[in-house]
């Protein structure tokens, strides 16, 4: 069964083997991660992000007891479990199964997963145009027209990062 765990960055590997001495070695877990390149001072600097920020997806069969799951409450690293995660069974699995179809070769997250709507505001993530905030004005499968201040560009829709403001 997957359980959604809320963790604190700086400890993560601590984490990740706290939880596995408590539990055993076939413990599983989903960290989905994009890889960002910026230019800083003419230098391409890769970055890597975690897609959900400080949540990370952990799965062992007898998480299903949720005695179990106490066991892990003190891992050093561990800022809680959220809740309910026994009726969201089949959302995580639909999630992750995307998270994995969406993943390219390195294993990052590809920019196909995320859905681009018109006449709404995003910020660039990665490239030239990095933490710059435009609006879309049309898509289609290649391109994205785009509005930055009163700048009219047209740009490849799978270069980029994004996230809405």
């Amino acid at each position: 069964m997957w359980i959604v765990i809320k963790f604190e960055k700086k400890y993560l590997h601590s984490l990740f083997s706290d939880i596995k001495n408590k539990i055993d070695s076939t413990v599983k877990f989903y960290l989905p991660k994009l890889e960002i390149e910026n230019n800083f001072n003419n230098k391409l600097i890769k970055k890597e992000i975690f897609l959900l920020g400080d949540y990370v997806f952990c799965f062992h069969k007898s998480f299903s007891d949720f005695n179990k799951t106490k066991v892990i409450k003190n891992s050093k690293g561990l800022k809680y479990i959220l809740n309910y995660y026994h009726f969201d069974q089949e959302k995580i699995i639909e999630f992750l199964n995307y998270c994995k179809l969406k993943e390219n070769d390195k294993g990052y997250i590809d920019n196909s997963f995320f859905e681009i709507e018109k006449r709404r505001n995003y910020i660039f993530l990665n490239g030239p145009f990095s933490n710059i905030i435009f609006r879309v004005l049309e898509k289609n499968r290649k391109n994205l027209k785009i509005i930055i201040n009163k700048v009219k560009l047209t740009i490849p829709r799978n270069k980029y990062f994004l996230q809405v403001t």
